[in-house]
């Protein structure tokens, strides 16, 4: 079960984050699917989730994301990530900054039946802001 989970993580990566592949959302994540996610806490379902990683995708349309990372027992997956982009796109309704970030992270998956149910996100969202220049680093 831990290594047929973790081959789904590694899809999502490959096709939904890097691959841009949005309609494979509902091929990988439940129908009742929760999202937990203190830097963007209003994205707590599946259509929010769709329309966040659209958001995502059309500020940082060559967004890179790595697994560095990853751990599975039972149903859960923890994965290390690191991403890489570039600011090409308004988002969150800051304008292109054409600056490139980095982010590091972890996720942690819940998966039943081959299919995301909950996943809860831990990002440096300052770093990311500061290193676009939307934050002062001092």
């Amino acid at each position: 079960m831990s290594e047929a989970n973790k081959a789904v993580v590694r899809r999502i990566v490959e096709e939904v984050w890097n691959g841009k592949k949005h309609d494979m959302i509902d091929k990988f994540y439940a129908a009742d699917f929760v999202n937990v996610d203190p830097s963007s806490p209003e994205v707590k379902n599946l259509e929010q989730f769709k329309q966040w990683v659209a958001v995502m995708n059309a500020g940082f349309p060559d967004e890179q994301v790595t697994i560095v990372d990853m751990v599975a027992e039972g149903d859960k997956v923890a994965k290390q990530w690191s991403a890489k982009a570039t600011h090409t796109g308004e988002f969150m309704g800051i304008p292109p900054t054409n600056k490139k970030a980095d982010m590091f992270g972890i996720t942690i998956y819940r998966i039943f039946d081959g299919k995301v149910k909950e996943c809860v996100w831990s990002y440096d969202t300052y770093g990311f802001m500061v290193q676009l220049g939307v934050i002062p680093s001092e």
